[in-house]
């Protein structure tokens, strides 16, 4: 063996210790390594939070939301409860306008059931359960996302002490996205998105969520996944429909990542009747 083909050897030897820990892994090991994590999961609760902020010509438009989430799974049965507090400001010039809302999900195993209240309105719907919209299930989650973006492993990083992995999101049509990218980090050993933030078409942050508080194997009361119409809501039922399913703590939180500009011209909506 020559002494340059030995140099050339050391060289690579060299290199390759070099690389930090995150270049030997590879986007579908990381994925299949995370879809195991996740379903090892049996019960979990936890509070996932929302703040978004998004400044355009003319005005700025602010959201903060505040989800508790209750998972149950026994087998291939699935179960869980999910109550939002979201609010929101939009000013336009000197003129300002204020939103509240509170959103109720439940699904019982079988149908998903949905309430919200807005501004004292409440709307109640019945429909299929999409497995695609799981905080939880990350193999559902990530086929979804795949869908509309382009996905890129980038090096860990550290949440609060926990080992997580980092995927890069980018649009696969940029001109029908508000969104430049989004960034999520998935806890190694759970397969959750502990943080996700969102970035504007300039690159500038305009939404964060983050995922805190998370307690495994809780156990939970034998009516926390049954739902009970106040009285006089009545509940829609949408289960024959070919109408969307009602909307997710997933979608919710979409929404809240991707804040659209509002109509200047446009005069607050009046409430929703039920």
């Amino acid at each position: 063996m020559s002494i340059v083909n030995v140099r050339f050897g050391l060289l690579l030897t060299a290199l390759a210790l070099a690389l930090p820990a995150w270049a030997e892994e590879n986007l579908e090991g990381v994925e299949q390594k995370l879809a195991a994590a996740s379903d090892q999961i049996k019960s979990v609760s936890f509070k996932l939070t929302t703040t978004a902020d998004m400044k355009f010509e003319g005005g700025s438009s602010k959201r903060e939301s505040v989800t508790t989430y209750d998972y149950l799974r026994t087998g291939a049965n699935v179960k869980f409860r999910a109550e939002t507090k979201d609010s929101s400001v939009t000013q336009l010039g000197d003129r300002e306008m204020k939103q509240e809302a509170t959103i109720l999900a439940i699904c019982d195993g079988e149908f998903v059931y949905s309430m919200t209240d807005r501004m004292g309105q409440k709307q109640a719907a019945k429909t299929n359960p999409d497995p695609s919209q799981s905080i939880v299930d990350f193999k559902s989650g990530i086929t979804a996302l795949r869908k509309s973006y382009d996905l890129k492993l980038m090096p860990d990083e550290k949440l609060d002490g926990k080992d997580t992995y980092v995927i890069e999101a980018t649009p696969k049509t940029a001109d029908d996205s508000p969104l430049s990218k989004l960034v999520l980090c998935f806890a190694k050993d759970l397969g959750l998105a502990l943080k996700t933030t969102a970035y504007g078409k300039e690159g500038q942050l305009i939404a964060t969520s983050l995922l805190i508080d998370v307690k495994l194997s809780p156990d939970f009361p034998a009516d926390r996944f049954v739902f009970k119409a106040p009285e006089g809501v009545t509940v829609k039922d949408m289960t024959k429909s070919a109408a969307p399913s009602a909307p997710s703590t997933r979608e919710a939180t979409s929404q809240a990542e991707k804040p659209q500009k509002p109509d200047k011209t446009s005069q607050p909506a009046p409430p929703e009747k039920p």
